[in-house]
């Protein structure tokens, strides 16, 4: 897998950055990938099509986009492949443009995902396997 994976965030490319095996990245051991133009807000690194190349997924915040960057067996990688139709907003943007309590109340999937609120417990399975009491997040906003 790859060493250092750096997207930008700001409006240039992102870099995949291969460590020299004394633990330093230099700018010649850097593939590029990604558009030139990325304000790329989270980045993971898998073998999704299980070909021994890594993989990169992406969300651009500014293009709106979340895309898988094929690496290639010549350690490149190739174009991005669009994995949604442009309307998709992740849930850190959501947080970031609702607030939590508005956004975890407009969305049944964050509200799922919420396991503690202000010091209490809101996951009844969670509550259940500590032997504890919870509290429905609901209740709590």
């Amino acid at each position: 897998m790859a060493d250092l994976v750096v997207p930008h965030r700001d409006g240039g490319q992102s870099y995949v950055y291969l460590n020299d095996g004394k633990g330093a990245f230099a700018d010649d051991r850097r593939i590029p990938f990604g558009p030139s133009d990325a304000t790329i807000r989270a980045a993971e690194v898998a073998d999704f099509d299980k070909d021994g190349a890594p993989d990169i997924v992406t969300i651009d915040d500014t293009h709106r986009a979340v895309g898988v960057h094929f690496g290639r067996r010549d350690g490149l990688f190739g174009r991005s492949v669009g994995v949604d139709n442009g309307e998709a907003i992740p849930y850190a943007l959501t947080i970031a443009n609702k607030g939590v309590v508005q956004a975890v109340r407009d969305d049944a999937s964050l509200r799922a995902g919420v396991n503690t609120y202000e010091g209490r417990l809101t996951s009844e399975a969670v509550a259940h396997s500590q032997g504890r009491e919870h509290t429905a997040v609901d209740r709590l906003l």
